[in-house]
């Protein structure tokens, strides 16, 4: 290891420091009660919290994610180290979604009809893909609908783009629930973190009124 390394490694250090201030600084201010009470309620059991760190990281397809955002709640004060210990377990179970989603690939069954082979992502994928094309075409309404804005607040929309846009946790904030499954059947490819990536780029450069809101 050489000067150079160790500069990398406080620069690293330093911008890691940065962005948990920053993010629990936010935190802070746009939680409010309703959140704390949330999480309060959602972690006040030890298993409780297991569940909800597992649930989050099949989600999101990350502990790394799902710890550094417990990390920032607990710096911001929404939430106890106790409450914390059991949604980081959560969070290393709920990491293993992706190696069994990936497992699925090399389960061998018959030629025929067999469930095994019904659990194959390259199986259940074609179909919910049918499943959303019928729905979409089956329930559109003779009259042209404009499309409707919403107004949401900037500061909240762009923090669900960046932690939990993959899984259209933005659109969900947006009421546009349609769109925000959409996010959330196909978040383990690449095609909604493209997306997310694009609202993100897109909400950026608005401008937001007194309230701080945004229409999208």
């Amino acid at each position: 290891m050489n000067v150079y390394d160790i500069l990398n490694l406080l620069g690293g250090i330093a911008l890691f420091l940065f962005g948990m201030h920053t993010l629990s600084a936010s935190l802070e201010k746009l939680a409010g009660g309703k959140l704390e009470t949330w999480l309060e309620k959602a972690t006040s059991k030890p298993i409780k919290g297991v569940v909800l760190g597992a649930i989050i990281t099949a989600v999101i397809q990350s502990s790394a994610a799902t710890t550094v955002m417990i990390i920032g709640f607990v710096n911001s004060g929404l939430m106890k180290l106790s409450q914390a210990i059991g949604v980081i377990m959560g969070a290393n179970i709920g990491t293993t979604a992706t190696s069994w989603l990936l497992s699925l690939q090399s389960i061998s069954g018959s030629d025929g009809f067999s469930f095994l082979n019904l659990l194959k992502p390259t199986t259940f994928t074609p179909v919910l893909a049918v499943i959303g094309v019928i729905l979409i075409m089956f329930t559109k309404s003779d009259k042209k609908k404009t499309r409707v804005r919403h107004k949401v607040n900037k500061k909240k929309y762009l923090l669900l783009c960046l932690f939990l846009g993959w899984c259209g946790g933005h659109r969900y904030y947006e009421k546009r629930y349609a769109l925000a499954a959409f996010y959330t059947l196909f978040f383990w490819s690449v095609v909604p973190f493209f997306l997310c990536v694009t609202d993100l780029l897109i909400a950026l450069p608005m401008q937001a009124d007194e309230n701080g809101d945004i229409l999208i």
